[in-house]
């Protein structure tokens, strides 16, 4: 495990067209453990200018930001540190809306002669920011750890040829029967989505609106990206609501990145007859709960 007192993050492509914001970039010894970037002394390779300098990345507020002058890539932010540490783990933290987030980027070390990478990442997008009350931008960690995150992997709905899927509603829940995990803030992504029908919309608590991928051959994945590593032993899939009940999937696995590769803990094929906002509970590894709650209004006679 390499040790030193220069770490960087070298920042290659962003997924805005301007600019890179990063509220924090913290660091660790161990996964979990406490944050190493304290003491020391930060500096970046561009800075947009006053209020957004490199020291805003690790000055403990999710509501100041380090930001790059627009088009300035790569770009790197660094911290020096009193004495030499070994880095296990880091996590990013980006500005309240989301907008400026890095996309590629490596984490780097000084090894006296030349800056070394020990991580690389790419295809980071979908930051989300200002989720329900929240005002904090989204955190990811990385490497992942195992079982943080998960995703439905539809490979059919009844429509049977190229074509949309939708999801209503998707729960995680890590004991039987048990509060549902998959809330915000936390990210959520996808293989493809409409536009109006985004990725959040499943997590929203609301089965009137829904996440819909784009018309397209399948696979059509989404993905729950959370703050913590969920040991997920049941999910509910609510289906779309009226007019999109078409969309509904009909087969598919559930999946949790493992650490280097989405790993397979659940298949489910020819779930047939959905009804407009039903939900269904599966056991992971196992058969469906019998029990399907379905949305229905009450009358009064």
């Amino acid at each position: 495990m390499p040790s030193s007192t220069k770490w960087r993050l070298n920042v290659s492509a962003r997924n805005d067209s301007t600019y890179i914001g990063l509220a924090k970039l913290s660091m660790f010894a161990t996964p979990g453990g406490a944050d190493l970037c304290t003491g020391g002394t930060a500096s970046a390779s561009s800075v947009y200018g006053a209020g957004y300098e490199a020291a805003k990345a690790f000055d403990a507020d999710p509501l100041t930001y380090w930001s790059t002058v627009g088009g300035a890539l790569p770009a790197q932010l660094q911290y020096d540190f009193a004495s030499a540490v070994a880095i296990t783990s880091y996590r990013l933290q980006v500005e309240n809306n989301g907008q400026y987030a890095p996309k590629d980027w490596t984490l780097e070390y000084w090894d006296g002669a030349a800056w070394q990478v020990t991580d690389t990442q790419t295809g980071q997008i979908g930051w989300a920011g200002n989720l329900l009350t929240s005002a904090q931008g989204e955190e990811r960690t990385f490497p992942t750890p195992s079982k943080m995150r998960w995703r439905l992997q539809i490979t059919a709905t009844f429509t049977g040829g190229p074509t949309y899927a939708e999801l209503a509603e998707v729960q995680l829940r890590v004991a039987s029967g048990g509060a549902n995990q998959a809330t915000r803030p936390a990210s959520t992504m996808a293989s493809d989505t409409t536009s109006g029908s985004g990725t959040g919309l499943a997590i929203d608590g609301n089965p009137a609106t829904y996440w819909s991928s784009q018309s397209g051959a399948y696979p059509h994945w989404w993905s729950y990206w959370a703050d913590r590593v969920l040991a997920v032993v049941e999910y509910v899939i609510t289906a779309p609501p009226s007019g999109q009940i078409q969309y509904a999937p009909k087969s598919w696995t559930v999946e949790y990145w493992d650490g280097t590769a989405w790993v397979v803990a659940d298949t489910r094929t020819n779930q047939a007859a959905w009804t407009v906002g039903e939900s269904r509970t599966f056991a992971v590894g196992g058969s469906a709960v019998a029990e399907r709650v379905e949305s229905f209004i009450w009358m009064p006679v």
